[in-house]
């Protein structure tokens, strides 16, 4: 029995408040302040959109904003949201709790995403709601046998039946009869003890489930690797994803500016594809080949805000690679 963890950076819905503290003005009515909202790429990269990685006009966002109280939660606002939308700016009552809620839905309303944070509301508060995305299941797919290694394809999928960002869960596999030689979000590499022996593959993903609360769901596949068609399956036997790189520095700029910024790809075996995406929309897209390949992206932004850049990496095996780097225009 080999169990092996893959780390793939679990992140669950998060939040970057800046701000100053303040308390309510003196008198029977408390002040009101202007509060900044901004939707994040997130960790998981725009494929909380899309498995493609390529956001879609079929979903769509929105975010609730709910005081808290002694007496409980009270809806103060709805905002329905573009994904690749300017900040939106609220007023609320200074000094007062409030919950943010960001809700990612698909084409049937499906909710898919989900980001949710509590601030207390202060002048010139920023909040940056970072979705992640929900998973609702597990697929082990067609395994296959190339005389030596057992291979098995891994999958979680959302509640609208795509594929999760392989960002936005950890992974715990246990293994019969056969040993893990390679491991990765898209699947298992096993050597097996014997030909003829059943091998066990059971499957624990874990991250955010629909009840927007953290949670496992499981996957089990038993198999006899002499009873599988040699080259039978879905799955490359590359299971290591590549490296994406947003090599630069900056994190502050002005309306206007301009500066390149290298996009850097390596891969064990091949690149395939590089997507760069700006606040959820795709700016850049280039094929990739080669080990080692770079890419210089003018950035030269039209408006003052929090500007995310996230790029995504596939390689020629379909193993994906993520960077995510905020750049503050002012």
């Amino acid at each position: 029995m080999n169990i092996p963890r893959i780390a793939l950076g679990l992140i669950m819905a998060g939040l970057l408040v800046v701000g100053c503290s303040s308390t309510p003005s003196s008198g029977t009515q408390p002040e009101e302040v202007a509060v900044t909202l901004q939707v994040g790429a997130g960790q998981t990269g725009p494929a909380v959109l899309q498995p493609a990685g390529v956001p879609s006009d079929a979903h769509s966002a929105t975010i609730e904003i709910y005081r808290v109280g002694a007496a409980g939660r009270t809806l103060a606002q709805t905002l329905p949201i573009a994904l690749d939308a300017a900040d939106q700016v609220v007023v609320l009552l200074a000094g007062e709790t409030y919950d943010f809620e960001l809700s990612i839905q698909a084409e049937d309303a499906t909710e898919v995403a989900f980001a949710g944070v509590q601030a207390v509301a202060t002048p010139d508060l920023v909040v940056v709601l970072e979705p992640v995305s929900i998973i609702a299941s597990l697929r082990l797919g067609e395994a296959y046998y190339d005389g030596t290694y057992l291979i098995a394809p891994i999958e979680a999928l959302t509640p609208a039946g795509g594929i999760a960002p392989h960002t936005a869960y950890t992974m715990l596999v246990t293994v019969t009869a056969g040993t893990v030689s390679a491991s990765s979000p898209l699947g298992v590499e096993i050597l097996p003890d014997a030909a003829s022996t059943p091998v066990t593959i059971d499957v624990t993903a874990t991250g955010l489930l629909a009840t927007r609360a953290e949670g496992d769901v499981t996957a089990s596949l038993s198999v006899t690797p002499s009873d599988v068609t040699p080259g039978q399956g879905t799955i490359q036997i590359d299971l290591i994803p590549p490296t994406a790189l947003i090599d630069t520095t900056l994190t502050t700029t002005r309306v206007g500016s301009y500066t390149y910024i290298t996009l850097k790809a390596t891969d064990n075996r091949e690149l395939s594809v590089l997507r760069l995406y700006v606040n959820m929309a795709q700016a850049a897209s280039t094929s990739l080949s080669f080990t080692t390949d770079n890419y210089q992206y003018r950035f030269q932004p039209d408006t003052a805000r929090t500007y995310t850049l996230t790029l995504v990496v596939e390689d020629a095996a379909g193993n994906i690679g993520t960077d995510v780097h905020r750049i503050q225009v002012e």
